[in-house]
């Protein structure tokens, strides 16, 4: 059995990747020096067509009846497409090199590489695809135009190329997803793992659109009311600082126990109620950390 899995590319394919581009151009114009480097600064957008085979052997069970059981997995690179922002505007997206070898041609392999690429094309809310073609290679022009793309104009020098292009259409769910998922990106330089989550699931939620776009508004506002001192609000040392001052400003602190202190920081950072056990658990090392401190001084 096999399929055909597409996926980012890995560093492990780039000897893989560099017999893709020697077998499949003439000219080889990428050396494994360039692919090494794009497969770090566009790994996003660098995909690999992976065919996977699986192979079975058939095993008697008992006598009369047979089963396949697994016998081993061989996963070769049989494609590629790697493509760069575009170099004037954010909403543009060039293909630089795209290739599926000879054996596997005729697939629907480099459908399905264009394909992911749109995929994620909408999410970064990238509405144009450019690319330039050599006039003489015709069976790429005609893949290309298959799947939507349109000459734009010729270029070149002792090689004629084409330049061609290709415009997205997005719906205004779309383009509201985008807008919130930049937000979500910028906030990435921000907050921690766990704050993503939360903003993640309102892009994920199938909530009306009024709502959508009030959650996310609300939330990112939070992320951005948390931040401490250009810190992260998630920095455990902040929480602990926070509510070790409590503690000591309060007049009587045996009431403050690990609940009303958890209680208190989530009301006042605005925090998820799911947020509450981790607090519970930093306010009870606080107040240990406080009573182990005041034994050492009595003892002194």
């Amino acid at each position: 059995m096999s399929t055909v899995n597409i996926r980012m590319v890995a560093l492990d394919d780039i000897d893989s990747v560099h017999s893709i581009v020697t077998e499949c151009f003439s000219v080889d114009h990428y050396s494994r020096s360039f692919i090494s480097q794009a497969c770090e600064a566009f790994a996003n957008t660098f995909l690999v067509a992976e065919d996977v085979k699986i192979y079975s052997k058939e095993i008697e069970i008992r006598p009369g009846v047979t089963r396949n059981r697994f016998a081993g997995k061989e996963m070769n690179i049989v494609g590629h497409l790697l493509s760069v922002p575009g170099e004037q505007t954010d909403n543009t997206v060039r293909i630089l090199s795209m290739a599926v070898i000879p054996s596997e041609r005729k697939k629907g392999i480099g459908g399905k590489l264009l394909s992911v690429l749109e995929k994620q094309l909408r999410f970064k809310g990238v509405n144009t695809a450019i690319l330039a073609l050599s006039d003489g290679d015709t069976y790429a022009k005609a893949f290309f135009e298959k799947h939507g793309f349109k000459k734009e104009s010729s270029h070149g020098g002792n090689i004629l190329h084409s330049l061609m292009k290709k415009t997205y259409e997005y719906s205004d769910r779309a383009k509201k997803n985008v807008h919130v998922r930049k937000l979500i990106d910028h906030v990435k330089t921000l907050f921690s793992e766990d704050r993503l989550k939360i903003l993640n699931a309102i892009v994920e939620s199938g909530a009306n659109d009024k709502d959508f776009l009030r959650k996310a508004h609300d939330n990112v506002l939070k992320a951005y009311n948390m931040q401490v001192g250009g810190k992260k609000a998630l920095d455990v040392r902040i929480i602990e600082n926070w509510m070790e001052k409590r503690i000591l400003n309060s007049s009587d602190s045996e009431k403050l126990t690990p609940v009303r202190l958890a209680y208190e920081y989530r009301n006042y950072y605005r925090w998820p109620t799911k947020m509450a056990p981790f607090l519970r658990t930093v306010a009870r090392r606080v107040k240990a950390k406080i009573l182990m401190r005041a034994r050492r001084k009595n003892f002194r």
